[in-house]
């Protein structure tokens, strides 16, 4: 058994479980069961929101130590479920590191949502929402459309922008002259209650869950930094749509 590769192949899939937007207890627990499943004595396992390290004791008497950092990513539910299942699959059937590879590739090379899901999406929920609120159906209409132009910026513009804070600033920016300016030409009714439909697309509530989760977990370390960004992405949201109301004031 090679296993340096097959520790490669399980951190392989704990990246990716963290990168798909799972907890880190969860992903530390993953890649303990799997080390364990092949009689591994000793395995240690340190995970944070961009950092997984493992120290493993082979049955053979090999300490192997793998280091991988976690780039930030795009909430990937499916792709994280299916994960999930091949992590099953290992402990339950012990398979060889290049079986491991091939059903590793095959997840990953899902297809991810197009990009007319997402905007139908996004378009359905922020008008959903902005009637929810109290908004009125041309408040609904301007909120979606608004949803609809900021997929197609995040896509064409966005997409490689890995600051947090530049991203949801940029994009509550965007939002929020949006409904300003759709208030302004008679377009809308409230540009506030158009807005708070709009940001829920960006609020981190995944981020603050997971983070909440760890800490209860006594995951500390994990826990804070994931509360910490949600609460900078917060930030950010609430400085792009201070800037948008204050150029609606001079209007």
């Amino acid at each position: 058994m090679d296993y340096a590769r097959l520790l490669q192949s399980i951190l392989d899939i704990g990246q990716a479980m963290l990168e798909c937007g799972s907890e880190v207890s969860r992903a530390e627990d993953s890649i303990y069961r799997m080390c364990k499943c092949y009689g591994m004595p000793r395995c240690d396992v340190f995970g944070l929101p961009n950092n997984i390290q493992v120290t493993v004791e082979t049955a053979d008497g090999q300490i192997l130590t793998q280091v991988r950092h976690v780039r930030a990513g795009e909430n990937n539910f499916d792709r994280l479920d299916y994960l999930n299942d091949l992590s099953r699959y290992i402990v339950n059937h012990e398979p060889e590191p290049a079986e491991i590879r091939e059903r590793f590739e095959k997840v990953m090379a899902r297809p991810p949502l197009s990009f007319w899901t997402r905007m139908v999406a996004s378009m359905v929920a922020a008008g959903g929402f902005t009637i929810f609120f109290s908004g009125t159906m041309r408040d609904g209409a301007v909120s979606a459309a608004t949803a609809a132009l900021y997929v197609a910026v995040v896509r064409l513009f966005l997409h490689s922008e890995d600051n947090p804070f530049i991203f949801n600033f940029i994009a509550a920016l965007l939002m929020g002259v949006c409904a300003v300016g759709a208030v302004h030409f008679g377009l809308g009714d409230r540009a506030g209650t158009i807005i708070v439909g709009d940001i829920m697309l960006l609020i981190g509530g995944v981020g603050l869950t997971n983070g909440m989760r760890d800490l209860l977990k006594t995951d500390v370390i994990s826990g804070t930094l994931r509360v910490i960004n949600a609460l900078m992405g917060a930030a950010a949201i609430a400085a792009g749509v201070t800037v948008a109301m204050m150029i609606g004031g001079l209007l």
